[in-house]
């Protein structure tokens, strides 16, 4: 496996599948239709779903949206060139398709809760999660796989809620899960949801906030950066 297959959506979702086929464990979301023509999506699915370049990061349509502007917004992702501006080379090279996929269920009507596990040589050593995102009071909290909260911030994200300590019961499977997804791979960020004690698989990330992000305390880059341990070639 390379970074350019980690980069490729529908690629990964197979090798979660493969991984962890059980489904009581780890749900992955159907595909309900992949392509590059928009016109030929099914939007009247019948069902909730959400629409995002297989290729890239950082762009979605939900079902509730879908009007025709917004469609040929989706066409416009196929020729775009991601990772050029930081140097993001798996994102060039992975398959533009647009992937149509059943949107994960929310249990109170907002988007649930995403868990980003930080994984290095298979062992989760950071986990961000972000919750209320796409709402006014969203919130950004780090935790180490125990479940302790991190004195930990990064310099874009929101400060933390009252209620951010709050962690589901299915804690402990997403840590194990997260080390079964990212073995074999030096450093891999595995995104994963719980809803009513199901979890869902989200996708890889190689390239957390591109490579860039800032952390505060300062100290934690250095920290974060000592638990990457790459072998010479």
């Amino acid at each position: 496996r390379t970074i350019a297959d980690a980069c490729d959506k529908r690629r990964m979702k197979e090798t979660a599948r493969r991984l962890v086929p059980d489904e009581g464990r780890l749900r992955i979301p159907r595909t309900i239709w992949a392509g590059t023509d928009p016109d030929r999506a099914p939007v009247d699915a019948g069902e909730p779903w959400i629409m995002k370049p297989n290729h890239s990061s950082g762009e979605v349509l939900h079902s509730d949206e879908a009007d025709a502007s917004e469609l040929e917004r989706c066409r416009d992702w196929l020729v775009s060139k991601p990772g050029r501006q930081l140097g993001e080379w798996g994102y060039q090279v992975a398959r533009p398709l647009l992937l149509m996929e059943e949107l994960i269920p929310s249990e109170d009507g907002r988007s649930p809760d995403d868990y980003k596990f930080f994984v290095f040589d298979g062992v989760p050593r950071l986990v961000q999660v972000n919750r209320g995102r796409f709402s006014a009071d969203a919130s950004v909290v780090f935790y180490d796989p125990e479940g302790g909260v991190l004195p930990l911030r990064s310099a874009r994200t929101p400060a933390p809620r009252a209620d951010a300590e709050e962690l589901p019961t299915s804690w402990s499977a997403m840590v194990a899960l997260a080390a079964e997804l990212a073995a074999n791979w030096d450093f891999m960020r595995v995104d994963l949801y719980s809803v009513g004690g199901q979890v869902w698989f989200g996708e890889y990330s190689p390239y957390p906030g591109g490579g860039v992000t800032r952390y505060q305390p300062s100290s934690w880059d250095r920290r974060i950066g000592d638990w990457w341990r790459i072998s010479p070639a």
